[in-house]
């Protein structure tokens, strides 16, 4: 994938709105094309194992896509311990999710064929990808998502059928770390899908 050269997050503050909005954007194009890179593995001509008509721009993401890419990324350094990093991810997350504008509603139906979809093309394309470039972590993380992404449709065709029965006696938790939601009596000591903690799964 060839970029533009883009700002470094650790460079100099902007020194007007417009600097600003391109600071902010070159950043998070270099952050997304991180997350990219190791999933999807994308470059120009369609080469390490997609075919051309998936290759990818992180530029072509919506303002909702960077939020989630950033959001993922600022954990994702949590976790190694890069807080400056970790900091500036949080933030342009914020800032792109502020400039999010919302799509419309939509029903169970269409949320719930937009995640099969996703279970039976996209994160087959990923995985072929990840697989090709032997990229353990991108397979690791695209497990995760297959087990959410099936839990999460599970949960919206059972609301779809049993309305707010479902959660007649019982709570909502979402975990902090992979997404996965549960509905149950009580807080599980661990994940069930990404094995964090209990103290990293919260009541909605």
């Amino acid at each position: 994938m060839s970029l533009t050269p883009q700002p470094s997050v650790h460079g100099d503050p902007p020194s007007s709105e417009l600097d600003r909005r391109t600071f902010l954007k070159g950043a998070t194009v270099v952050g997304a094309s991180v997350l990219a890179a190791s999933v999807l593995s994308a470059c120009d001509d369609g080469a390490a194992g997609l075919p051309a008509a998936h290759s990818f721009d992180p530029r072509d993401l919506s303002n909702g896509e960077i939020s989630a890419i950033c959001s993922n990324l600022a954990k994702a350094c949590e976790k190694q311990l890069l807080l400056d990093q970790m900091t500036a991810f949080s933030a342009l997350a914020s800032y792109f999710k502020a400039k999010t504008v919302a799509s419309g509603s939509q029903t169970l139906t269409e949320m719930s064929s937009m995640l099969k979809n996703d279970l039976d093309s996209t994160l087959s394309t990923a995985k072929t990808a990840a697989e090709a470039n032997a990229d353990r972590g991108a397979m690791r993380s695209l497990v995760w998502n297959e087990r959410v992404s099936t839990a999460t449709k599970v949960l919206l065709d059972r609301y779809d059928a049993e309305g707010n029965d479902l959660f007649e006696n019982k709570k909502v938790f979402v975990c902090e770390i992979c997404g996965y939601v549960l509905v149950d009596k009580e807080l599980p000591d661990v994940c069930p899908v990404c094995k964090v903690p209990k103290f990293r799964i919260s009541l909605v």
